[in-house]
C-alpha cells in the first residue's frame, strides 16, 4: 500500500518532531521531511513532491498566502493538500482567506494529530452531511466526556442546542429561537427545556470534568463555577468547534 507522503513545515522543532513521530506510526502515512523557516519549506516542497503539507502560519521568512499561490501552480493532479496550523486561533476573516486561497483545513494549536491525519485522509473537505455527522458525533463524545448520565431530557436538550449552535440552522438565530426549536421538536415548552437544560449545565459543572475545563480555556471563561443556559450554548459551540476543527468549507 503507498503511504501518504507528508512535509511538516513548523519552526517549532520540538512540536515538528512530535508530529513527525505521530506520523511515522501511522500504517498509511510517513513524513518525508520537515522545514523550518520558509525557503527551506519551497525548497522541499518541489524536492520531494508531497501529498499533504502542513504549514505552521507563523513560519519566518514565509507568507502563507504566498506559498498557497505556489501550490496552486502545481498541475491539480499533482497539487499537494495543505493544512494550516495556527497558534493565535485565527479563525474569522484570517481563516477563510486561507481557505479560499487553497487551504484544505486550518487548525489552531495545539491541535489533535489524530484530526489531522483524519482531515488528510479525507482531503480535508467535507460535503455538508459529513459535517453534520461529525458535529452529531463529536458533540456526543463531547457529552459523554462531561460525565453527566446520558439518560434525561436534559442532556438531550443540551446536546441538541450544541448541535443547532454548530449546525447554524437558523443564520443569526438568538437563545429564545433555539429554545422554541427544541421545544417544537420535542412537543413542550420552551420553558421546559430551558429548565432540564439548567439542570444539565449544572450538573457539568459539580462534574467538573478535564473535557469541561479546557473547552472553558478555550472559550476564554477559565475559573467560572456557572453559566447561564445561553451563555453555555454559546461558549461551548465556540470552543468545540476550535478545539475539534468543526469548520464548514466555506
Amino acid at each position: 500500500m503507498r503511504k501518504l507522503r507528508v512535509l511538516i513545515a513548523d519552526a517549532d522543532r520540538a512540536f515538528a518532531e512530535s508530529l513527525r513521530l505521530y506520523l511515522e506510526g501511522q500504517q498509511d502515512m510517513e513524513c518525508v521531511g520537515c522545514a523550518c523557516d520558509g525557503e527551506e519549506a519551497l525548497a522541499c516542497l518541489y524536492r520531494l513532491q508531497p501529498d499533504a503539507v502542513v504549514l505552521d502560519v507563523g513560519m519566518p521568512c514565509l507568507d502563507t498566502g504566498e506559498f498557497l499561490q505556489e501550490v496552486q501552480m502545481f498541475p491539480e493532479a499533482e497539487r499537494p493538500g495543505v493544512y494550516v496550523v495556527t497558534a493565535y486561533g485565527e479563525q474569522g476573516g484570517p481563516r477563510r482567506e486561507l481557505m479560499a486561497l487553497g487551504a484544505r483545513a486550518c487548525l489552531a494549536k495545539p491541535y489533535s494529530c489524530r484530526l489531522l491525519c483524519e482531515r488528510i485522509r479525507a482531503g480535508g473537505r467535507m460535503d455538508a452531511q459529513q459535517y453534520k455527522k461529525r458535529v452529531e458525533r463529536t458533540v456526543n463524545q463531547v457529552m459523554l466526556a462531561f460525565g453527566v448520565p446520558a439518560k434525561g431530557l436534559g442532556y438531550r436538550y443540551t446536546a441538541r442546542a450544541l448541535k443547532f449552535a454548530l449546525l447554524d440552522e437558523k443564520p443569526g438565530w438568538m437563545v429564545k429561537d433555539l429554545m422554541n426549536c427544541i421545544a417544537d421538536e420535542n412537543n413542550t415548552s420552551a420553558r421546559n427545556v430551558e429548565k432540564n437544560m439548567r439542570l444539565s449545565v449544572t450538573q457539568v459543572f459539580q462534574r467538573n470534568s478535564d473535557e469541561l475545563r479546557d473547552l472553558l480555556e478555550k472559550g476564554k471563561v477559565e475559573g467560572v463555577r456557572h453559566l447561564s443556559n445561553g451563555e453555555f450554548i454559546l461558549r461551548m459551540a465556540g470552543a468545540i468547534r476550535e478545539k475539534y476543527d468543526l469548520y464548514k468549507n466555506d
